[in-house]
């Protein structure tokens, strides 16, 4: 959840349910474990990040799989798609997590490995 979005339900709950302990209780504690779930997603996304800055072999295989992207429409750009959700939080980690194991992404960075051996040979 963005900060805007989560501000929004802030003032969502002060406005439906008033501005007592209880009523943010009742309206916002919820959202507030949701973002929490959320952040979880988030730090192993960074975690894999991490891992992969440090394997060369990973970071070029996920390199070549963004440049095999370039070309695709918007929608199918699924590795362009997490790195910028990851830095922008434009979307839930939990959705960039899934999509980050999707069969769709695992076979990008396959395809990535391969051109990444390919060029070192």
């Amino acid at each position: 959840m963005t900060v805007q979005r989560q501000c929004s339900s802030a003032m969502q709950a002060v406005i439906q349910q008033g501005i007592t302990c209880r009523a943010f209780q009742v309206a916002y504690a919820p959202i507030c474990k949701g973002v929490e779930q959320d952040n979880r997603y988030g730090r192993l996304l960074f975690r894999l990040w991490s891992l992969t800055l440090r394997n060369p072999t990973l970071m070029h295989s996920w390199r070549n799989a963004i440049y095999m992207e370039i070309d695709l429409p918007a929608e199918e750009r699924i590795h362009t798609r997490i790195l910028w959700g990851m830095f922008t939080g434009d979307e839930p980690y939990r959705d960039l997590f899934r999509a980050s194991v999707s069969p769709a992404a695992m076979s990008g960075l396959l395809r990535g490995l391969k051109n990444a051996r390919r060029v070192r040979i």
